[in-house]
């Protein structure tokens, strides 16, 4: 009998050795986790409830609530093999640590909730930020997507950041007030150096269609000091387009043809310029520049034909180099190049008849198809 107490007491205290083990690396492995995921160091208390409590509450990556969280699965994971094995002896330990964990989950389900809260009023606050920029356009001016994409872009990083020099700003976004937006993101751009560029090019983006004068003044700064971003070249050279200063809208768009290095950037680096020339009556030119870029579109759509972007990126080179062709009088190449756009434009709509932007590219497309085989004769 003595001995068969002895083995079952060894038993026993293997079995919790190893749900401890179990258990200790469970947590570990969490917080690792969260570390990599978030680039967030733990801090030196994390093994305690409070030193994960307060890694989750100040942290901006959420990485001790995702600790907090995995923490919470290892426990009841480990819970779970311990009542299999202890379900009596241990019935009264297990039910005060559940009690506890429940408590953790409810915590951590209370900030879920209030993280979840704030990001659909942020959204809320963008939305309205940017139905004011749409509001304050000129009449009849087209609004650019490319231009609301990236003012969709800055709009969410100066919510969500936790950088006080961006606080004046964000509290203009939190009215909707846009004028105030640019105000703050001018200020912050002459007076803190280390995010001049980024506050520049969100106050550019911002001014956008709405203040030339303003919008060119701040992608100027931003080029001045991030010669190599293609985009701030871009915006830049179409604001100069939309005054009429041709040389300058030119220079800008050589300049981001030169500082491009991916290859679709470089396309409509291209496209840009093509456009410049072809308003200045530079048709060769224009020609040569919508050419090239058709190269880049082409190598594109061959490297990944299920990209549907760069498929209709090649439809449109097709046609852009179809317009500069039937500008200087050559309408058969015009109907050449256009009958190779067409089954691009039929196969994306084809592809999503939900689509409007395909929808109507085929529409377009094929009219001008037509009109210019009637052309021809």
């Amino acid at each position: 009998m003595g001995k068969l107490l002895a083995v079952l007491r060894f038993l026993t205290a293997a079995v919790v050795r190893a749900f401890i083990g179990l258990l200790v690396t469970a947590i570990s492995g969490a917080v690792g986790a969260a570390e990599v995921l978030t680039n967030e160091k733990a801090p030196e208390d994390w093994l305690s409830l409070d030193g994960l409590q307060s890694w989750f509450q100040s942290d901006p990556q959420g990485a001790g609530l995702l600790a907090l969280t995995g923490v919470g699965t290892a426990a009841g994971l480990g819970l779970s093999i311990f009542q299999v094995f202890f379900s009596s002896a241990g019935k009264h330990a297990v039910q005060a640590f559940q009690t506890a964990l429940a408590a953790s989950e409810g915590r951590i389900t209370s900030k879920l909730d209030g993280n979840h809260g704030e990001m659909v009023a942020s959204l809320g606050r963008i939305e309205a930020l940017l139905l004011a920029a749409t509001q304050t356009s000129p009449a009849g001016a087209v609004p650019d997507p490319q231009v609301q994409a990236a003012q969709l872009a800055a709009a969410n990083q100066i919510v969500a950041s936790n950088d006080p020099v961006d606080e004046p700003a964000r509290r203009a976004i939190d009215r909707g007030d846009l004028s105030q937006t640019i105000a703050a993101l001018l200020d912050a751009a002459a007076h803190d150096a280390r995010s001049a560029a980024r506050n520049y090019r969100s106050a550019g983006l911002f001014a956008y269609g709405r203040d030339a004068e303003t919008a060119i003044h701040a992608f100027r700064e931003a080029v001045r000091l991030e010669p190599a971003d293609v985009w701030d070249h871009i915006f830049l050279s179409r604001l100069y387009a939309s005054r009429g200063d041709g040389d300058a809208a030119i220079q800008s768009a050589r300049a981001a043809v030169t500082a491009a290095t991916d290859l679709r950037d470089r396309s409509c680096a291209l496209d840009d310029l093509g456009d410049c020339l072809r308003t200045r009556g530079d048709l060769p030119a224009a020609r040569t520049a919508y050419e090239d870029s058709l190269t880049i579109a082409k190598a594109l759509a061959a490297q990944d034909p299920n990209n549907t972007d760069w498929r209709r990126d090649l439809s449109v080179s097709y046609e852009r180099v179809g317009d500069v062709c039937e500008a200087a009088g050559d309408v058969a190449e015009a109907v050449r190049l256009y009958a190779l756009s067409e089954p691009i434009a039929a196969g994306l709509a084809a592809l999503a008849p939900t689509h409007a932007g395909f929808q109507s590219d085929l529409r377009i497309t094929r009219a001008r198809l037509a009109a210019l085989r009637a052309k021809v004769g």
